[in-house]
């Protein structure tokens, strides 16, 4: 995971001004609209672009919903994801972010919010109270990418104390079967990343993915791509892979959920 996680610190670098968050959203939008999707959630660390340009974390969250209101057009709607990387959770930065989050909250293309990386990184022992007051204050939908790696405990902290609406990966689920029934009494969906999963060895093949088993359970799935321009896998592919797991009929359910779950209206 770590060698997995080191180009991104080189990339989150390159959106350091508007105009090149208007090039690389309207370059997404593109490469979407060609594969054939017409609404997709896009994760972005906000933070980031607040830190590389020495501004304020309210003006760069306006500045990437500017850039995504640029580039949505006729064919396809694009909605964010204000990404929280777990090793920068600290008191002060979770206070900023739910103060810009606040000052956007009116805007419908911010969706949601995402904890991510490393999860054997401490996390801030505010993290739980941030994502509770985002999902009760603030009517944002809450996504944690729990139980990548094997970590039960996660995704139940995931559910239980940050109120996930949506676990990313969310793998460990095969290994403690009362996280089905947790999923289920919450109504809890899980974003799969069947390419992301196996390249960052969470899954040994992707046959060993537990969509299958998450499905026969009950459990509300959808596909995501995780970082498609790094794996150089669209979210075609992803169906593609997923037909070959479950069948198709399975997959074209999956696409129905897909869009019944989105976090945007």
């Amino acid at each position: 995971m770590e060698a997995y996680l080191e180009p991104w610190k080189l990339y989150r670098q390159w959106p350091n001004d508007q105009a090149a968050l208007d090039y690389y959203a309207l370059a997404i939008a593109s490469d979407f609209a060609k594969d054939g999707v017409v609404y997709a959630e896009l994760r972005h660390t906000a933070i980031e672009i607040a830190i590389t340009n020495s501004i304020p974390l309210s003006q760069a969250l306006e500045r990437l919903l500017q850039a995504l209101e640029s580039a949505s057009t006729g064919e396809i709607d694009l909605r964010l994801i204000v990404g929280l990387s777990r090793w920068r959770a600290s008191e002060e930065l979770l206070s900023d972010l739910y103060d810009a989050l606040r000052n956007h909250r009116s805007n419908w293309r911010l969706v949601g919010v995402d904890l991510s990386g490393d999860e054997l990184a401490p996390v801030h022992e505010g993290t739980e109270r941030f994502f509770q007051r985002v999902r009760s204050d603030l009517n944002l939908k809450v996504t944690i990418h729990a139980g990548e790696h094997g970590n039960a405990a996660n995704v139940r902290w995931a559910i239980e104390k940050c109120r996930a609406d949506r676990v990313g990966h969310g793998i460990a689920v095969a290994t403690d079967p009362t996280l089905l029934d947790l999923l289920l009494s919450s109504h809890c969906v899980v974003e799969t990343c069947l390419t992301s999963n196996y390249l960052t060895k969470a899954i040994p093949s992707v046959a060993a993915s537990p969509l299958k088993a998450l499905l026969d359970g009950g459990v509300p799935v959808v596909l995501g791509t995780d970082n498609c321009a790094l794996h150089g896998k669209w979210l075609s592919d992803e169906y593609e892979l997923a037909t070959l797991l479950v069948g198709a009929e399975r997959a074209r359910q999956l696409a129905r959920d897909s869009f019944r779950h989105r976090f945007g209206s």
